[in-house]
């Protein structure tokens, strides 16, 4: 079970940053375990075990991510990342698909909902969904208020794409998004509650999740109007 993240997360980070080649990280090898990848699994595995309660339908799947980069694009960086993160997939989830996330890095440590890989095809798709029923994606956006210090980051359009309303325009006109949580309050991850508040997140999050699978024909869990009474 997950016992929470220690404090000794961020100094890790930050004295891997200035030490990052192989034969340092193999001598620090025992405490990159013990400090980061033991409770990034945990902390995966039992979230996965409450999405799954909540949600069977989905059958999620986590991935959590190497501290190696890839070899073949260093691009004059070191061999290692100086963060690590978790992504919470539904089975035979596509790769342009929503997904939820949590990160750890030195500075801060966040998690959320991202819809980063959409083209450019998926995104008029995306507009065209809102301007044919705008009031139930503001029904969903409204939804998302009751998040606790929860930002919509993203790349907006350089030529804004059109404009719905004053609290829609901001989505119609990224490029990409995510619903996100960003802290660098190391106590707050050292907690063992951490899993119970991330699946509450998780929750609130669901009906634009569910919303997206809907439009491009992946949703195979709940029907149309889940989570919007």
């Amino acid at each position: 079970m997950f016992q929470g993240f220690t404090e000794k997360v961020s100094p890790f980070f930050w004295e891997l940053s200035f030490n990052n080649e192989r034969t340092w990280f193999k001598e620090h090898k025992n405490e990159f375990e013990e400090i980061i990848d033991e409770p990034l699994k945990a902390l995966a595995q039992e979230l996965v075990e409450r999405l799954n309660e909540k949600y069977p339908a989905y059958d999620w799947q986590p991935h959590v991510s190497r501290i190696y980069r890839d070899a073949r694009r260093l691009y004059g960086r070191g061999p290692l990342k100086d963060h690590m993160w978790v992504s919470f997939y539904r089975n035979g989830a596509e790769k342009n698909e929503p997904t939820f996330w949590f990160g750890i890095s030195s500075r801060y440590y966040c998690w959320g909902m991202g819809f980063y890989e959409a083209d450019a095809g998926m995104m008029e798709q995306y507009r065209k969904a809102i301007e044919a029923n705008p009031a139930r994606f503001e029904r969903i956006i409204k939804g998302l208020s009751s998040l606790k210090n929860f930002q919509m980051e993203g790349e907006p359009y350089k030529r804004p794409k059109g404009s719905i309303n004053e609290l829609i325009d901001p989505w119609y006109n990224m490029r990409y998004f995510s619903v996100e949580y960003s802290g660098d309050d190391w106590p707050e991850i050292c907690s063992a509650q951490l899993p119970e508040r991330m699946a509450k997140d998780f929750e609130k999050i669901m009906p634009l999740y569910v919303w997206l699978l809907e439009l491009f024909g992946n949703a195979d869990g709940p029907g149309p109007n889940w989570g919007l009474k």
